[in-house]
């Protein structure tokens, strides 16, 4: 039988990324060999969600932080939520050229696919 599980810490916030990223590396353990004990072993990831309210925005990392991070040897994965009231969505045409077409509100988009979010 396979174990899987996972352990989580995270750490919530508005302020900026670097500054939130900092917090969370000062409550891990600071020895790099520990790191690269558990990546042999284990899927090491520092996962960022990302909720943007604008289109068109992003972050960076200090070269400091970058190599803080690099420490863990873990994957570095982002994932990035844009504005849930974007005006257009791309569809395909049957000649499958893009199009630009207003989006439905996102109750309907739900309804219509059966899916539960």
């Amino acid at each position: 039988m396979q174990r899987r599980g996972v352990w989580l810490l995270d750490n919530d916030g508005t302020a900026d990324p670097e500054e939130l990223t900092c917090k969370l590396l000062d409550r891990l353990p600071k020895d790099e060999g520990t790191w690269v004990k558990l990546a042999k072993r284990y899927d090491v990831q520092l996962r960022f969600g990302l909720h943007l309210q604008r289109w068109n925005r992003g972050l960076d990392f200090t070269p400091q932080l970058v190599a803080r991070m690099a420490k863990l040897h873990a994957r570095i994965i982002f994932d990035i939520y844009g504005p849930g009231d974007a005006l257009v969505d791309v569809v395909e045409r049957e000649d499958h050229r893009p199009v630009a077409a207003r989006k439905a509100p996102a109750v309907a988009r739900r309804r219509k696919s059966g899916r539960r979010h």
